[in-house]
């Protein structure tokens, strides 16, 4: 095994193995099998450095690499194919961007089939399974991730809707209007009559005023944000907390 190792890289072994024992073997797989058996190729690893321009050989991914230079590092002088002939023709890739194929296959080269997507909506592909090997269908999910994501910043941009009445309790100004419903379905609210602001409550016997926690009796408030106090403490008292009272903000 040693004599047929020598000279080669694990590139070239890989591909010598995969087809004289009809396996599949990976390139990790070669390299780890070479080294767990204390062997080596004499190449180090540097031999894809002397190939000529242009030259293309396999990455460990599956992925077709392409030599464009031979006085940059080992990293710059080799890209991946696909990435390079989409710059070809369209220029640098833009930041935050990747290429991928239409049809999943890592072979096929033809600039239709080479998709520019930004890493969000590659995100969107692979979260929903969106990939497919028919090109136009993983087309149409690019431009759907697309369109979603425009939706989503155009939202970003709209103003806020304005609060429904009665729920200005940020503010400290408050609306009479502003209710509950308790457990037994009737309406509790802040309510105004001629003595000032009060709680009220409807209920199948009518309207009656409710006691407060201040004193044993009904008791009037002057200003709406008083009985709204008195309010807010009541919901908690039935079991109703802040965040559970329709029309209040917290």
């Amino acid at each position: 095994m040693e004599q047929n190792i020598k000279g080669r890289s694990y590139s070239e072994l890989m591909d010598l193995v995969n087809k004289k024992f009809n396996t599949t073997f990976s390139f990790k797989q070669i390299r780890s099998a070479i080294f767990n058996n204390g062997l080596r190729t004499g190449k180090y690893g540097c031999s894809h450095n002397k190939k000529p321009l242009y030259s293309e050989m396999k990455s460990s991914r599956d992925y077709l690499l392409i030599k464009v230079a031979n006085d940059l590092t080992p990293h710059q002088n080799w890209v991946k194919k696909h990435r390079w002939l989409w710059e070809q023709s369209n220029g640098p890739i833009p930041t935050g961007h990747r290429i991928i194929f239409a049809d999943q296959n890592k072979r096929n080269f033809d600039l239709d089939n080479l998709l520019c997507v930004s890493e969000k909506v590659f995100g969107y592909l692979n979260k929903f399974n969106l990939f497919s090997t028919n090109p136009e269908h993983t087309k149409a999910a690019v431009k759907i991730a697309e369109l979603t994501f425009k939706i989503k910043d155009r939202n970003k941009e709209l103003p806020p809707p304005p609060p429904p009445r009665g729920t200005r309790w940020k503010n400290r100004s408050f609306s009479i209007d502003t209710f509950f419903s308790d457990k037994l379905g009737n309406k509790v609210y802040v309510g105004k009559t001629e003595k000032g602001f009060m709680i009220m409550k409807d209920g199948k016997n009518g309207t009656k005023p409710v006691k407060t926690k201040f004193t044993d009796i009904v008791q009037y408030r002057e200003t709406a944000e008083e009985a709204l106090e008195d309010l807010l403490w009541y919901a908690a008292k039935v079991g109703y907390r802040k965040p559970q009272i329709p029309g209040v903000a917290q």
